[in-house]
């Protein structure tokens, strides 16, 4: 069973948030993710945020969510294994209006 299943069947309350196909996040789609994110959070467990490789922009927006909404960041910053992409960071923090 994939991941859409359990979504669509109500048998998990996760809200995916895919980055696939694009090159950079800029200040327009920081703004839909938080968008997005801002609709779900309350409804739902995680959000899962997935790219391509999965090392810079998931880490960098979801880094951003974080702050966003929780306040803090340091466990992606501080991991090892990712490498938060600033770029992708700051247009979701903008979306966020936290900066």
């Amino acid at each position: 069973m994939f991941i859409t299943d359990l979504i669509m069947s109500g048998a998990c309350n996760i809200a995916p948030l895919f980055l696939m196909g694009q090159i950079i996040v800029d200040l327009y789609q920081g703004k839909i993710v938080a968008d997005f994110v801002n609709a779900y959070y309350d409804e739902t467990d995680r959000i899962i945020i997935h790219c391509d490789g999965g090392i810079s922009r998931s880490a960098g927006v979801g880094a951003a969510i974080m702050r966003g909404k929780e306040g803090s960041d340091y466990p992606i910053f501080r991991s090892r294994r990712k490498s938060p992409n600033m770029t992708c960071y700051l247009a979701t923090l903008k979306g966020f209006c936290y900066i």
